[in-house]
C-alpha cells in the first residue's frame, strides 16, 4: 500500500526509535477489537493493529471510540493518529483518531500539488477551478507545479491561507480540467 509509505511516521517495527509521547501515525489492519467500559459508563476499545511487521495495542479512549466505532472491525484497512505510550515493559497507543486508509489523503495530507502543463492550459483555468477550491476548505496547502515540457517546472503557491480538502470529488473535478494524475499529495 503506497499510503502506508506516505503518511505513516512508524511501523511496529519501528516503534523502539521513538520516545513515549510522540505523536505516532501508523497504518494497518484491524486484527481484533474489545470494547470495555471506563469506570464512568463511557465505552472505550483496545483494538489490536497488525501491519508488515508486528502488532500494537491501541486504546482508543470514549471521545475518539464514539466517533470511530464503525472503523475498528476486523481486517477493516485503517490508520491510527496517537500518542505513544512506552515504558520498559508495554509499548501502546493511545490513539486520537482512527482514518480509514481510502480516506488517508483527504485526512492525512499537508500539501496538494495540482500539475498543470503550462502550454496547453486554458487562459480561463483559474476561474474553472475557483468553485471546487472555494468549496473544499481544509488543512492541506495548495500547490500549482505549472511544468513547461522540456524546460522547467514552476512551485506556485497562492495565499498561504488558502487551504484545501483534498476529498474524492475535489480530485475528480480537478482531473476532468487538468487531466487524468494532475492531483499528487505529500505529508
Amino acid at each position: 500500500m503506497s499510503e502506508l509509505d506516505t503518511y505513516a511516521n512508524t511501523t511496529t517495527a519501528t516503534l523502539e526509535t521513538k520516545a513515549s509521547g510522540s505523536e505516532i501515525v501508523i497504518g494497518g489492519i484491524v486484527a481484533g477489537t474489545r470494547t470495555m467500559r471506563t469506570k464512568k459508563g463511557d465505552r472505550m476499545a483496545v483494538v489490536l493493529l497488525e501491519d508488515l511487521h508486528g502488532v500494537i495495542e491501541v486504546l482508543v479512549f470514549p471521545e475518539a471510540f464514539g466517533r470511530t466505532e464503525s472503523l475498528l472491525i476486523a481486517d477493516s484497512p485503517i490508520f491510527v493518529v496517537g500518542k505513544l505510550d512506552s515504558d520498559e515493559s508495554t509499548t501502546r497507543l493511545l490513539g486520537t483518531d482512527v482514518i480509514p486508509i481510502d480516506r488517508a489523503a483527504e485526512k492525512l495530507s499537508k500539501t496538494v500539488t495540482i500539475a498543470i502543463d503550462a502550454l496547453t492550459a486554458p487562459t480561463d483555468l483559474a476561474e474553472q477551478l475557483r468553485p471546487i477550491v472555494e468549496e473544499k476548505t481544509g488543512t492541506a496547502e495548495l500547490i500549482f507545479a505549472l511544468r513547461y515540457p522540456g524546460r522547467y517546472t514552476a512551485f506556485v503557491r497562492p495565499n498561504s491561507y488558502l487551504k484545501v480538502l483534498p476529498d474524492r470529488e475535489f480530485v475528480d473535478f480537478v482531473e476532468e480540467i487538468c487531466g487524468r494524475d494532475a492531483v499528487s499529495f505529500s505529508k
